[in-house]
């Protein structure tokens, strides 16, 4: 680890009062089929919510709806569809068979002298289902968990108001609280508003002259809590 970063998480472990977490591909990682999955899934919601198309026809919109954006999440903007009528049935056909590797143990969250919550962009019930399935249910509090629903649908990437909103639930200053992402795009709102910012590059590469507005980068989450214990 470079001795900036080092420093970096020093002075997280000495000033902050809240680590934030996203979920997925934070606390684990996806196979190299989970894109494709993806990409079964969106097409499956469109049939289920009456959009016409063969399955093909769709799983391709869907496709290319991730090439393009990141995300074949977009798809359904794009179709004008409201998030609040396929975010939960995407979830429902989510299989947690393409989890590849959890990243992270209790033991290693319980030790971490920081208070954690998670903010992510999948719903409450697939956070609570995994972290039941990985033995982790005890390890975060109940409302400290904010699934997409529970932040009125605010995409973290859109801006800083969904960090302002947590932060004010949670009653804890943006200068003392740590942003961990796997998604660099999603780091720089909360950069913005002061956070602390921590890119989980799962082994790519990292330049701080590329991306000021990351304070501090790990490959994995346990190498972030090993610094902060």
């Amino acid at each position: 680890m470079a001795a900036s970063i080092s420093k970096a998480i020093g002075t997280m472990r000495q000033e902050a009062e809240l680590l934030l977490l996203d979920f997925d591909g934070t606390f684990y990682h996806f196979t190299d089929e989970f894109d494709s999955h993806c990409d079964d899934i969106a097409a499956k919601v469109l049939i289920e919510l009456g959009v016409p198309g063969t399955f093909e026809e769709l799983r391709e919109k869907g496709k290319e709806s991730y090439q393009k954006h990141g995300s074949n999440f977009t798809i359904f903007h794009t179709m004008g569809i409201k998030i609040q009528d396929w975010h939960d049935i995407y979830h429902c056909y989510l299989e947690e068979s393409y989890i590849s590797e959890f990243h992270v143990t209790a033991r290693q969250l319980r030790d971490c002298t920081i208070p954690i919550a998670i903010l992510s962009h999948s719903n409450r019930s697939w956070i609570t289902r995994m972290l039941e399935k990985f033995g982790l249910t005890d390890v975060v509090p109940h409302d400290r968990i904010f699934g997409l629903e529970d932040v009125d649908y605010l995409f973290k990437h859109d801006g800083e108001k969904v960090y302002r909103r947590v932060l004010e639930a949670l009653d804890i200053a943006a200068s003392k609280a740590i942003m961990v992402e796997d998604s660099l795009r999603n780091l720089r709102p909360a950069k913005k508003i002061g956070m602390y910012t921590v890119w989980i590059t799962h082994g790519k590469e990292f330049s701080q002259d590329q991306h000021p507005y990351v304070d501090a980068a790990v490959k994995r989450l346990p190498d972030l809590l090993q610094g902060l214990t």
